[in-house]
């Protein structure tokens, strides 16, 4: 897990994460807004902030009675107009996305080459301009729930140059796999539950996992058996760990010639 994919990992996630105590608003320092929906405000909540990877991107998710096709189509027409390119759109009419590069401007071809450069030149996609999404699926009632994502990017930050680990720091208590370097680290600011993510090269998944755990047990972190026994059942790997009112989930898994460790943290229970 690496680059820009684990953006669309992490995002959805938030599909189910209900908005919390303004403490994680942006509140009135809030950077350029994304479009709500047909600009229906009170569809959606306030914005969130989203750490990456020592980044911050804003996301805000909202609902609406119209189906997936036709939130699909506004947004299509909404970042497909002169200020926007690199478009794309994915997935169907149930569930998928569409995304696109906000310049803040129409741009000719000669102002888009230069500000191409300017991103070669410095890793930073925000000189290109600011990453706009909405990832959308439909509800029961045939209407549709979508998160819109918008920020800049930097090219350096998700991807170092050098392979090393992208910024944001461990999860506290919890170690780094032998080997690992971290690959993801997110959450939302403000909240309890974070995302960290290793790549070990050519390592043996069942090794790293075996010691991974082991660590784990002499840092204190008991692990519950009956969350082994229900993954083993179902041919899954996964692990939960709690140590003192914290509870962390562990996957372990091939990942081409390396091995992946994601521990995700979630928030602590009463």
């Amino acid at each position: 897990m690496r680059g820009p994919g684990v953006i669309i990992v992490v995002a959805c996630a938030l599909f189910v994460a209900p908005a919390r105590g303004s403490v994680e608003d942006w509140g009135s320092a809030a950077p350029p807004s994304m479009r709500a929906y047909r600009d229906d405000g009170n569809g959606r909540e306030r914005p969130r902030r989203l750490a990456l990877d020592g980044m911050t991107l804003s996301v805000a998710a909202g609902g609406t009675s119209d189906a997936p096709a036709e939130v699909a189509a506004y947004y299509a027409t909404a970042l497909g107009d002169a200020r926007h390119g690199c478009g794309a759109r994915f997935g169907d009419d149930e569930r998928g996305g569409v995304a696109a590069i906000d310049y803040g401007e129409a741009l000719d071809g000669d102002g888009v080459a230069a500000r191409m450069g300017r991103v070669a030149a410095t890793g930073d996609l925000g000189a290109l301009g600011q990453l706009q999404a909405v990832w959308y699926e439909r509800r029961p009632d045939g209407g549709t729930r979508y998160l819109n994502l918008w920020g800049a990017l930097s090219l350096d930050k998700l991807l170092p140059p050098d392979g090393g680990d992208v910024a944001g720091g461990e999860l506290d208590g919890v170690p780094r796999p032998t080997g690992g370097v971290r690959v993801l680290s997110a959450g939302e600011r403000g909240a309890l539950g974070r995302v960290v993510a290793y790549r070990v090269p050519g390592a043996s998944a069942v090794a790293v996992r075996g010691d991974f755990l082991d660590e784990l047990h002499a840092r204190g972190w008991q692990s519950d058996d009956a969350f082994a026994r229900f993954a083993a059942l179902h041919e899954r790997s996964g692990a939960r760990l709690v140590r003192r009112g914290r509870e962390i989930f562990v996957d372990v898994g091939r990942a081409g010639d390396d091995v992946s460790v994601v521990i995700i943290e979630t928030e602590r229970r009463g």
